[in-house]
């Protein structure tokens, strides 16, 4: 196997972990720069971005004791690269930082890191589509 090939495998499997662990990171920083973050917020962020994952869950599988097959992830390279979800996620933690103050916002920002992340990835695969569709369309009409 090729050195490419290897990091080909690589980023593909940790695409998604790396961008959410960029807006988990940077959410987290956002609330302990804005406000003196006591540990009882330290466990609602945690407690909202589970239940975020669970609302998640919830909404995809209608049901949370489904069994689930695995089935490989195919992925448009620009998709991977988390711009759309991890920034847009860190922008709404943000402001959610401007308007909101108090115990809940610690929860709601959990719930934001997880839940925003998620939908702003599957923008992101539309958007992917998109573009691939656009490059296919050109290159037809050029090969004319």
């Amino acid at each position: 196997m090729d050195y490419f090939e290897r990091l080909r495998k690589k980023i593909t499997k940790e695409s998604h972990a790396y961008g959410y662990t960029l807006a988990v990171w940077a959410s987290g920083a956002i609330l302990l720069t804005s406000f003196e973050v006591p540990v009882s917020g330290i466990f609602l962020y945690i407690f909202g971005a589970l239940f975020g994952f669970f609302i998640l869950a919830f909404t995809a599988f209608n049901n949370l004791l489904a069994e689930v097959k695995h089935e490989d992830n195919v992925l448009i390279v620009v998709s991977m690269i988390h711009f759309i979800a991890a920034i847009g996620t860190v922008y709404v933690s943000y402001l959610l930082t401007k308007v909101l103050s108090g115990s809940m916002l610690y929860f709601l920002v959990g719930i934001n890191v997880t839940t925003v992340f998620n939908i702003l990835l599957l923008v992101e695969d539309v958007f992917s589509e998109f573009l691939l569709y656009l490059e296919s369309r050109i290159v037809k009409f050029f090969d004319r």
